[in-house]
């Protein structure tokens, strides 16, 4: 935990692709994919803990130029020193001297002094080494990624689906701690990362991960919101019930089949909203739910399925005969 003394900060940052960044009036930058620093002070109320606090919120106003950055850029590390004594521009001058130093943006984050800026990059991950004679402190440092999470970046970044699949499950062994930053780069990445993301999330299988995987259910590309789909499924997840038989509409076939086969294998929990589906307006619903509803095969589900017989859709009516097949009451004549 940051202190809420007041102190000079440094950001490590980790831009996994090269990404076109907006920031503010300074204008928009491409940005090359690698390691990211940023200085400074938290000399106001709450110090340290508060400012640093407000930079790692995933929903603020854009309003200093590191915001924008943050966007796209998770947080990997804090490194800081306690003291009333402004030092964010001899940290500055410290990091501009370093091999492999450069400067990405001219003039960002030093809108009130003479630095040409207060934000550097390195293609190499940088230590805090870097500050330690600078800061003429003692220098700690915050973890905000737990190290298997580190690792999942780099597997992310070096495009190895083999390797980044090992590298999700490593971070499903983190367990809670791994959550808040998954979120993080589910709000900042890409739709590969964000893939990424939501695999990792389903590892993890807290029910603050299953939170934010019902989330991205509603995730602008379909193969996210067909992973988290997947994900749900995995974790027979109750929670996910009505956002679940919402993507069974999903645009993206794909998307509704996996909706399906998700409320299918959560079972009980998802029958009466199954039921309630097979009444719904769109073809698709209708068809997703009578699929799941003849796998779970609850014999609740039976006159619902028996009215279906009589659907429009081929592919309901299909699914209803079906159903009522395996439950042996196909042969069965029904008076409701």
């Amino acid at each position: 935990m940051l202190p809420d003394a007041p102190g000079t900060y440094a950001l490590l940052l980790r831009l996994l692709r090269p990404t076109v960044v907006g920031v503010g009036k300074l204008g928009r930058f491409h940005l090359a994919a690698g390691w990211y620093v940023y200085v400074g002070s938290a000399l106001g109320p709450g110090g340290l803990a508060a400012r640093v606090g407000r930079h790692l919120r995933r929903e603020k106003r854009l309003h200093w130029h590191v915001d924008y950055l943050l966007a796209v850029a998770p947080v990997v590390a804090v490194w800081y020193a306690v003291g009333r004594e402004r030092r964010e521009c001899a940290w500055a001058r410290s990091l501009a001297a370093r091999p492999g130093a450069i400067l990405p943006v001219r003039g960002f984050g030093a809108s009130d002094c003479h630095c040409p800026a207060h934000l550097f990059y390195f293609a190499a991950r940088p230590t805090r080494d870097l500050l330690t004679r600078a800061a003429r402190v003692p220098l700690s440092e915050e973890r905000i990624m737990p190290e298997p999470f580190e690792v999942f970046l780099e597997c992310i970044a070096a495009g190895d689906d083999e390797r980044t699949e090992e590298a999700a499950l490593a971070v499903g062994r983190v367990g809670e701690a791994a959550v808040e930053p998954l979120r993080r780069l589910l709000a900042a990445g890409d739709a590969d990362q964000r893939w990424w993301a939501v695999r990792a999330l389903a590892a993890v299988g807290s029910p603050a991960a299953r939170e934010t995987l019902v989330a991205a259910l509603d995730d602008p590309d379909a193969d996210v919101r067909a992973c988290a789909a997947q994900g749900l499924g995995e974790l027979q997840a109750p929670e996910a019930v009505t956002a679940l038989v919402r993507r069974l509409a999903d645009p993206s076939p794909f998307v509704s089949r996996l909706a399906s086969d998700a409320l299918s294998r959560i079972g009980e929990p998802a029958v009466s909203a199954l039921i309630a589906a097979l009444g719904a307006p769109e073809s698709p619903v209708r068809a997703g739910a009578a699929r799941a509803l003849s796998i779970i095969q609850p014999e609740e589900a039976i006159p619902a399925l028996y009215a279906a017989l009589d659907d429009p859709s081929v592919l309901v009516s299909h699914y209803a005969d079906e159903a009522l097949e395996r439950m042996g009451a196909g042969l069965v004549l029904f008076r409701p």
